[in-house]
């Protein structure tokens, strides 16, 4: 079996892609067609976001009332320690993914291909 390296291969692609062009319309149509996915995409986005941080700002209210519970004497240690531990996991994992949703690519994408 031929071996080929990536160079080889870029390079004859490019001589077949130098006479392919796209008539403006279809340019234009594929732009907007990527400007809606990019508007839907961040709209998307956005309600994640809302939804964990609404999420996080609950759990936030129960380690507060058990803190509160425990400091009255409602809870025993025991049990408020492994409540504790369950939420700050909790807590991370909810922070990670809304980390994870400020990262948006979308827009990055649509200017390299408006850029092509």
């Amino acid at each position: 079996m031929p071996r080929f390296r990536e160079q080889e291969i870029a390079e004859k692609f490019a001589h077949v892609l130098e006479d392919v062009s796209l008539p403006e319309e279809v340019v234009q149509r594929i732009g907007a067609s990527l400007q809606r996915v990019h508007v839907q995409a961040r709209s998307q986005a956005a309600q994640e976001r809302a939804r964990l941080q609404h999420a996080l700002e609950a759990l936030h209210g129960h380690m507060d009332a058990a803190n509160t519970d425990k400091l009255d004497g409602k809870i025993p240690e025991g049990f408020w320690q492994r409540r504790q531990t369950d939420w700050q996991t909790e807590e991370l994992a909810l922070e990670s993914r809304i980390e994870g949703q400020e990262e948006d690519k979308t827009g990055e994408r649509l200017l390299n291909v408006q850029r092509i």
